[in-house]
């Protein structure tokens, strides 16, 4: 019997479990041949807000989720230039090597620091194409 690959991704997005990211896990799941392991633990990174200046342990939880992960899904929305939290995702991510996937959510203009970065529109077809093509299985 055929075994598919397994993709292991970390999602950036805004908000904790923000709908955008509901919707993608939903895509995923629903993803006939596609299968995956998400690192991004929500429960683990609360909003900058909340963390309280006590930013040392999420950073290097986000790291270390960020290095288990074949690549990246950056959920872009409106808020990206004002997250602080989103963009050290960003950075860090494309500091590591990691591939980089923008998915569009709102039809944001494409910012200057993921200028080497493939982006996609919010559809099942683009999104597990582009993670194929970027990312490598295991």
């Amino acid at each position: 019997m055929y075994s598919y690959p397994t993709y292991d991704i970390y999602i950036c997005h805004s908000g904790i479990y923000s709908e955008n990211y509901r919707k993608l896990i939903k895509l995923f799941n629903s993803g006939k041949g596609f299968c995956y392991r998400c690192h991004s633990d929500e429960a683990a990174l609360p909003s900058m807000k909340k963390a309280r200046g006590n930013f040392t342990e999420m950073y290097k939880k986000m790291q270390r989720n960020i290095n288990a992960s074949d690549c990246i899904i950056l959920l872009l929305d409106k808020s990206f230039m004002k997250n602080d939290r989103i963009r050290f995702e960003a950075d860090y991510a494309a500091a590591a090597g990691k591939p980089i996937i923008v998915v569009n959510t709102d039809g944001s203009e494409m910012p200057e620091e993921l200028h080497c970065a493939a982006e996609v529109n919010f559809s099942a077809e683009e999104i597990f194409c582009a993670v194929r093509q970027h990312c490598r299985s295991k």
